[in-house]
């Protein structure tokens, strides 16, 4: 099997889909998957919602004439060969968060139509699109997974009860739907020291939150083990990759009831409900030493490795499909 993931990671702090995709060329390079640095010569080719690299968009045009089986992207009349197999791999529309329009959705909804199968991050992120009239047959619902070399529990220390809470939270965005506000209003609350990492709304007041830029993966998960929470109160994520670092690290997770948050939290935290901070930060220290059992009891399924095994699945499960262009 020759993959191509069409999305050219860089490897620098650059959002969820770009550390995923780093992930999952590492777990198929370990299994012996060889991955083509182009979509012309590939079995199978996996594209990532509206993007092809950071900051860069798809052009649905590319992948119909992929689909139509020509080599090159824009070769009006080169000869066609047998197309790879097209997988889908999708966590939301820019405009269910905005509640405009948008370049992006566009994008997705058109490139919808050229793909053998869907990959959804979530059963959220799948509710998303069936709203936009997506029945599609071939689809299945996979979670984002973590590279545990990196982000894991080794070396770290619980919160033994008697220090303060350390909380940390972290965004590669400054967009107010990341929960800001709700980050600044735990730090104020007693008995807490709240860190965050990443980009803060410059007009926001951060109370007593301990501010510090975007880190890369090793800083990142350095970090997260020497906190004993993890807080994140962000709206409308499908699958939210730190959150799964997080767990990783050992740590438990305060989150909201919103998006796909709660289908990778549940059972490994506590929920923030409406504005009661004080109320679910009570609730993570009564429940501190189950929500940690649950994460080493299920630590492997966080694993880039057990979710990689289901991407493999799902390439032969493309792969074998009949291919119409």
């Amino acid at each position: 099997m020759r993959v191509c993931l069409y999305y050219k990671a860089v490897d620098k702090p650059w959002g969820g889909t770009n550390r995923f995709i780093l992930n999952l060329a590492k777990f198929l390079l370990s299994r012996g998957i060889d991955i083509s640095a182009g979509p012309g010569d590939c079995d199978v080719l996996l594209l990532n919602g509206a993007y092809k690299a950071p900051g860069k968009m798809l052009d649905p045009r590319q992948i119909k004439r992929l689909r139509q089986g020509y080599r090159g992207f824009w070769g009006l009349f080169g000869k066609r060969t047998a197309r790879p197999a097209i997988v889908y791999r999708l966590d939301g529309l820019r405009g269910f968060y905005s509640g405009a329009a948008s370049a992006m959705d566009s994008i997705q909804l058109e490139c919808l139509s050229y793909v053998d199968y869907v990959v959804f991050q979530s059963r959220f992120a799948a509710g998303i699109f069936a709203q936009k009239g997506f029945i599609g047959g071939d689809f299945k619902i996979i979670h984002n997974g973590v590279d545990q070399d990196i982000f894991n529990c080794r070396g770290r220390k619980f919160w033994d009860k008697k220090e303060k809470l350390k909380i940390i939270s972290s965004s590669w965005s400054s967009n107010l739907n990341k929960g800001h506000e709700s980050i600044a209003r735990f730090s104020q609350l007693p008995g807490v020291e709240v860190s965050f990492i990443g980009q803060w709304p410059k007009e926001l007041d951060a109370k007593n939150v301990r501010l510090s830029g975007p880190l890369n993966a090793d800083g990142l998960s350095q970090a997260y083990r020497q906190a004993h929470v993890f807080l994140f109160p962000a709206l409308h994520e499908a699958c939210p990759n730190t959150v799964l670092e997080a767990i990783s690290c050992g740590l438990p997770v305060m989150y909201l009831e919103s998006g796909g948050t709660p289908e990778v939290a549940g059972g490994y935290g506590a929920l923030i409900r409406g504005r009661d901070e004080a109320g679910c930060l009570e609730e993570m220290r009564a429940g501190y030493d189950s929500f940690v059992a649950n994460i080493i009891r299920d630590m492997d399924k966080f694993s880039i490795e057990h979710v990689g095994a289901k991407y493999l699945e799902v390439f032969d499960r493309a792969m074998s499909c009949p291919k119409s262009n």
